[in-house]
């Protein structure tokens, strides 16, 4: 209810739900939650299950020489709540969860990687040292 007694409406009421929620620094929105029930379905189960089947280790180790067993369907592209993005096979990794949780997330966030392969280089490959030389 608003102040002179009038109603909100659902868009209004959404918003002003949003906006108090953007108050507190819960590092979540709205947004973010309406497409967490994707999680929940057997498509989504499925789909998974074919991803750790098929490529059971981390792909991100594997690049590196190493072998470690992958835990974790990881989209490539972040979906943002894009159902077609979200249940397209060709944009899932495999990942063992400290990488999903570690540097795949600074990649998303900071859009670097962090550390360097066993021969001193650079993981990231948009680094200056992984540029060819003019």
């Amino acid at each position: 209810m608003m102040p002179d007694g009038g109603h909100l409406t659902g868009k209004e009421n959404r918003a002003s739900i949003e906006k108090s929620i953007g108050a507190f620094s819960f590092g979540f929105s709205m947004a973010k939650i309406s497409y967490k029930h994707l999680y929940n379905t057997k498509r989504w189960y499925r789909l998974r299950w074919h991803q750790l089947n098929d490529h059971p280790l981390c792909a991100m180790h594997q690049a590196l020489g190493q072998v470690v067993e992958a835990t974790v369907a990881d989209h490539i592209t972040p979906h943002r709540g894009d159902e077609a993005l979200f249940f397209d096979e060709e944009n899932l990794q495999s990942l063992c969860k400290p990488c999903h949780d570690g540097a795949k997330q600074q990649l998303e966030k900071s859009g670097t990687l962090r550390g360097c392969d066993v021969n001193g280089l650079p993981l990231d490959a948009n680094h200056h040292w992984r540029s060819p030389r003019p």
